[in-house]
């Protein structure tokens, strides 16, 4: 049975997110400090609460998350306000935007094993349509563990199916299995960087 916005909504007014780190994911916090990408427009689809999406913007990129859930573009709208950073908050669906070439960078994690596996092409084509030539896709794919036809979400990820997807639209530029992953992630979850052709 397909996982509609009212069940992410349903998760977040209950508080059922287990993925929900509580802060910004260590991995990425790394790669800002190491200056990885230039500042630029930043597409976050399945945002959250938005952590992720704060530390970038802090560090100068324009930021745009999506979430289905209004609770969790709430929770966003009310920490950004606090810190004082700007976003382009918006409860939406990734995969009804219609802002062609619009995007230098588009983040991922947890977003692309919590879809059903039979959208994972709409996925790669429609990150494709919103991201410049040249522009990149980076993000931790995961869970790496669990079979792709098991039940989810989160749904099974392996590194061959995420590369031969991706590859039609997509160069590799780095891939790694980052040590500093989160202590339950660790060894499970991939690195990927991706420049749209």
């Amino acid at each position: 049975m397909p996982i509609t916005p009212a069940d992410w909504e349903a998760r977040y007014q209950g508080g059922d997110t287990p993925w929900d780190l509580g802060k910004a994911t260590p991995v990425f916090s790394r790669l800002l400090q190491e200056q990885r990408f230039a500042p630029g427009r930043l597409l976050i689809p399945g945002a959250g609460r938005g952590y992720d999406a704060i530390a970038f913007a802090r560090a100068g990129f324009s930021v745009t998350s999506i979430d289905v859930s209004e609770t969790a573009c709430a929770e966003l709208r009310e920490q950004a306000a606090r810190e004082g950073v700007t976003l382009d908050v918006r409860q939406a669906d990734f995969f009804t935007l219609n802002e062609e070439d619009s995007f230098d960078l588009a983040l991922e994690y947890t977003f692309y094993c919590a879809i059903d596996p039979s959208l994972r092409t709409r996925y790669r084509d429609q990150m494709a349509r919103l991201l410049k030539p040249g522009g990149l896709l980076f993000g931790l794919f995961f869970p790496l563990n669990k079979p792709l036809d098991a039940d989810g979400p989160p749904f099974g990820v392996k590194r061959d199916e995420v590369e031969a997807s991706l590859s039609e639209r997509f160069d590799l530029v780095h891939a790694e299995l980052p040590a500093d992953s989160v202590k339950p992630r660790r060894g499970n979850e991939i690195l990927m960087i991706w420049r749209r052709r």
